[in-house]
């Protein structure tokens, strides 16, 4: 037992020394850029900014961050109460040394995409913002980046950047006459939830409650409640954003009745391409929800079912069985199937909104849209639990089994869930390093149905009818280390996304590893995984107003939409 601890102690020391080593060289890279410009911080941002705005920069890095994976962000006082020890710069850094910055950067879902900009300022007004902007604005090479919730591979990027981040705009207020939800730009799922829910309504948000609002939002948002009342954006009424010159529109909305004027024209262009797009346009402070009312007085069945598949036929069958079952159902019902790697199952998820909901595990019985969902395949149920849950609780159902960590993402978009399709993620994923899951979501109901043109959002990418979501996970101090364990995970995705595209290509509409690669050249200008070129009419529309508010491309940092020129 000594022997084995002790072998292991060796593989986590040399693990860590690796990953802070590559942290390290990439933090001193950054501080010796930041040395150079000469930046005015003093009179130039921090005395232009309001009281509760904070400003941190890299020089003042003295000490690697520590990941708490459990956490969602944490501070100086949490690392004390962990005691846990700082990888730094080879010194006796001890926990007093953490700097605000080492906590702000941290806060990154995915580790992996950690990195060192020169400047952070945490944001508290619209105004705030808009000098940062300024501040961008004087110095050729200075680039912004946005933080919210942290989830997109470009909250925090290394070098001349300056990341707004907007975490502390996070205040969420209830309108009883509108019945409309505003949300700071800051806030998470699960904040707006807190607050809807005491209402009795809800916005039809993401999966889980620790994803922030505005990224899932500007993307067009898919979650539990899509199917039944559409996307993120067909519920987004209006928006307060700082455009990149500094101007800041507040409420701007589609019916506004004042006088048609060309600004006003401007700021609804701005807000259209704002539903479903990105963030390249501006930088949105506020969002304005429609809500809906909460089902059954919140009262939602949820399910999950495990059939025990030993065999990749059996795999193969129980996901074609559940296609071919949630593909007839009504927007009442929704599913979720997992595909992990390395485990004899395949974990389903059930969440029926309809009114016989209340009465639990009895509706299988009466619920059309129930029969059969105990009984997709495998040897046996693994597991085979109903219960009546509330939406707060739903919002959580996903989260806790998705921590923070190292993680290599692929999205896909599909048309169909085709034999080719079902036979490439089977024996993928038999192929893949451990802990790799591939997530199939449907996209069905009113998110396809609404606004399917294009008139009220920018979404052109409602035709797919489900997102194979993949999540490849490596521990960097194992015995891999984080190297070559990121690249069997990458390697691995890579590939997959090869063999899906070359042998499913009528049933494949797009495929990406924006949320996780820098540099894969799938997230590069005309291929990202938000707009449907196809739709030239859209694409055209978004290049006019991308030359048009942003000229020179300040907003660059934006993975999730590269349509500038």
């Amino acid at each position: 037992k000594k022997t084995k601890q002790g072998q292991n102690e060796a593989i986590i020391d040399r693990g860590r020394k690796e990953l802070d080593g590559h942290r390290l060289k990439r933090l001193r890279e950054s501080q010796e850029g930041y040395a150079e410009q000469k930046y005015d911080i003093n009179s130039g941002l921090k005395d232009r900014l309001s009281a509760h705005a904070k400003v941190a920069t890299v020089d003042e890095c003295t000490s690697l961050p520590v990941s708490l994976h459990e956490k969602r962000s944490y501070t100086a006082h949490d690392l004390m109460k962990e005691d846990s020890a700082v990888s730094a710069d080879p010194t006796t850094a001890t926990v007093s040394d953490v700097c605000d910055y080492s906590i702000w950067i941290d806060r990154v879902f995915n580790k992996d995409v950690l990195a060192f900009p020169h400047i952070i300022v945490k944001v508290f007004t619209p105004n705030d913002v808009a000098v940062c902007l300024a501040f961008a604005r004087r110095y050729d090479n200075l680039n912004i980046s946005v933080a919210s919730g942290a989830h997109s591979s470009y909250s925090f990027v290394d070098g001349a950047v300056l990341t707004i981040d907007t975490s502390l705009m996070n205040v969420v207020t209830y309108d009883t006459s509108l019945k409309e939800c505003h949300a700071g730009t800051g806030a998470l799922i699960r904040d707006v939830d807190n607050v809807c829910v005491s209402n009795g309504r809800l916005v039809p948000l993401g999966t889980n409650g620790d994803t922030g609002i505005a990224g899932l939002t500007l993307s067009g948002g898919n979650g539990w409640f899509s199917k039944k009342y559409g996307a993120t954006v067909d519920s987004l009424v209006a928006i307060d954003v700082v455009l990149p010159d500094g101007t800041f529109c507040e409420n701007i909305r589609d019916d506004d009745s004042s006088d048609s004027t060309t600004t006003t024209a401007q700021q609804r262009d701005i807000l259209w391409a704002c539903r479903g797009s990105g963030g390249h346009f501006g930088i949105v402070t506020k969002f304005y929800y429609s809500t809906h009312p909460l089902p059954n007085n919140n009262q939602y069945l949820t399910g999950t079912v495990v059939p025990m598949c030993p065999t990749s036929t059996m795999k193969k069958e129980t996901i074609s069985r559940w296609w071919s079952l949630i593909d007839s159902t009504s927007n009442d019902t929704l599913s979720y199937l997992v595909v992990p790697s390395g485990a004899p199952v395949i974990p389903i998820l059930w969440l029926h909104l309809g009114p016989d909901a209340v009465q639990g595990k009895a509706a299988l019985d009466t619920v059309s849209d129930l029969k059969g969902v105990t009984n997709v395949g495998g040897l046996f149920n693994a597991a085979n639990s109903w219960k009546i849950e509330g939406h707060l609780d739903l919002q959580e159902k996903i989260a806790e089994h998705q921590k923070h960590g190292f993680i290599y993402q692929t999205l896909i978009f599909l048309n169909d869930v085709t034999e080719g399709v079902v036979s490439c993620v089977v024996d993928s994923i038999g192929k893949a390093p451990p802990n790799t899951t591939i997530i199939m979501c449907p996209v069905q109901g009113k998110y396809v149905e609404n606004d399917v043109s294009c008139q009220r959002s920018s979404l052109s990418t409602r035709s797919c009818k489900l997102w194979a979501l993949v999540e490849s996970r490596w521990d960097p101090l194992g015995p891999d280390g984080n190297q070559f364990g990121r690249l069997k995970c990458k390697k691995w995705c890579c590939q997959f996304v090869s063999d899906i595209n070359a042998n499913c290509s009528s049933a494949v509409i797009k495929t990406t590893h924006a949320f996780s690669d820098l540099d894969d050249p799938n997230a590069a200008v005309g291929n990202n995984f938000l707009v449907d070129l196809t739709k030239g009419d859209v694409a055209k529309r978004l290049r006019a107003i991308k030359d048009l508010v942003d000229p020179t491309n300040i907003l660059c940092h934006n993975k999730k939409l590269s349509i500038a020129k």
